[in-house]
């Protein structure tokens, strides 16, 4: 969990909220054996027996009530963190943000697509050129040369990524270093410019 989490303060909060889920647990396990313990000559036979064997097993059951209690506290935890993961994400995105995508539109659908948008909805979607494409090397180093402080780090370098680009900078992206290309920008080797013939869309 430490590798995953990387913040010692976060994993010691989880840890103390398992290990309290499992003292109270226990102490109303424990608690709940002995008052059922109480009622069997009150109960059926039927009952009676059951209620014997889980007086007789005391131990195991207030293991299978601690058990039973960390499950369901992991699955109330995990619709909590889903559902303030969504709400945190949602303040981020701007009032107009898209929420449908469309990928792998071939070039000579895209044409046929905006006019269906301009029809339908009055008002054409963004497109942008998309490709697969994979880190070779950084700084002239190749990739597998590149030394990585983890796992995730040597995957994220190592993964296939889906790339887009485009001339002018949209109003929503700011370039932090290094200056934006120009629209005669070919790229940094001399071979011809594939900007104007991308193989799918999105």
């Amino acid at each position: 969990m430490l590798v995953i989490v990387r913040d010692p303060l976060l994993l010691g909060l989880i840890a103390g909220g398992v290990v309290g889920t499992a003292v109270v647990a226990f102490g109303l396990g424990w608690l709940l054996v002995r008052a059922l313990s109480r009622f069997r000559g009150a109960a059926g036979i039927a009952w009676r027996y059951g209620l014997a064997n889980i007086a007789r097993r005391g131990g195991e059951s207030v293991v299978q009530i601690v058990a039973f209690g960390l499950s369901l506290m992991v699955l109330l935890l995990l619709g909590v963190v889903r559902n303030d993961i969504l709400k945190t994400w949602e303040q981020t995105l701007p009032a107009n943000a898209p929420n449908q995508f469309m990928i792998n539109i071939e070039p000579d659908q895209l044409a046929g697509l905006k006019a269906f948008f301009r029809e339908e909805v009055g008002q054409e979607p963004v497109s942008l050129p998309l490709i697969r494409g994979r880190l070779t090397a950084v700084n002239g180093t190749p990739v597998k040369q590149v030394k990585v402080a983890n796992a995730q780090g040597a995957a994220f370098l190592q993964r296939e990524a889906n790339l887009t680009w485009i001339d002018a900078l949209p109003a929503s992206n700011v370039v932090t270093a290094g200056e934006w290309w120009g629209a005669d920008y070919a790229g940094p080797c001399s071979c011809p410019s594939t900007r104007n013939s991308p193989p799918t869309w999105a």
